[in-house]
């Protein structure tokens, strides 16, 4: 992902961590962590690039409109498609006009307005809290203060079926899904 936000790696988070420790006068973490910390020998995740991806939009149109002197017609489709910054988050629409004007007599016109759509939305809540909201439950501040050290697996790549499930920013946002399909006729 271009642009990502410099984030410290798991041994500057470990070796400030120690340091915060010590400063707070609480014990200070293992010398074994430390010392692999300094070293930079230990496996670290961005979660950003796990949570987030480069968004894209396509929007197309396509119309074909004719007619005479008593009847005129217009039909028109458009197809809009965007992948939303945060994984699995999408939305799609595609929308269908059909405009009719005709001249029945010299003093009576019609004409008829039709559009068809339908709407797909994948969308996430950012929310991470279930009791409270106080403005620390945003999935994109969790990837931020996630812990690098915590190594993101996926599902599929786990070979424990005795371990717990990780709980991390991308835990909440697979499991916080909200999908909408709306088809629309006026």
């Amino acid at each position: 992902m271009p642009n990502s936000l410099d984030l410290l790696d798991a041994n500057e988070y470990w070796i400030s961590r120690n340091e915060s420790q010590i400063n707070a006068g609480q014990d200070p973490i293992s010398d074994t962590l430390l010392a692999s910390a300094i070293a930079g020998e230990l496996p670290s995740q961005d979660w950003l690039q796990v949570l987030l991806r480069t968004a894209t939009s396509s929007n197309t149109n396509v119309s074909f409109s004719g007619g005479n002197k008593d009847i005129r017609y217009l039909l028109s489709t458009n197809l809009l498609n965007q992948t939303g910054l945060v994984k699995t988050t999408d939305f799609s629409r595609i929308q269908t006009r059909l405009n009719l004007d005709a001249n029945i007599s010299k003093k009576l016109k019609v004409g008829s307005r039709i559009t068809y759509s339908v709407v797909d939305t994948d969308a996430q809540s950012t929310n991470t809290s279930n009791f409270e909201n106080n403005g620390t439950s945003n999935v994109i501040k969790k990837a931020l203060l996630s812990n690098p050290s915590e190594i993101y697996i996926p599902v599929n790549d786990q070979v424990d079926d005795d371990e717990e499930d990780q709980i991390n920013p991308l835990t909440y946002v697979n499991n916080n899904t909200w999908e909408s399909n709306l088809a629309q006729f006026l």
